[in-house]
């Protein structure tokens, strides 16, 4: 295929090399979507807990 005539100009080791960069790129791109999960996470935890704050004390207000 025209794939793979393209890389017939590379050696074993420019592959491994090329292989080995793809594969550090893709692990930081994970490690980039682990933190950003975990902090839209926290965001989310902290939206819930003001909304029972405001509502706690909506309830507060009307009770009285």
């Amino acid at each position: 295929s025209n794939r793979n005539a393209r890389l017939t100009g590379y050696s074993l080791s420019d592959l491994q090399v090329m292989a080995t960069h793809q594969q550090e790129k893709i692990e930081h791109n994970n490690k980039l979507l682990v933190s950003r999960e975990q902090h839209l996470k926290y965001l989310k935890q902290q939206e819930t807990t003001q909304e029972k704050i405001f509502f706690q004390r909506l309830k507060q207000h009307i009770e009285q």
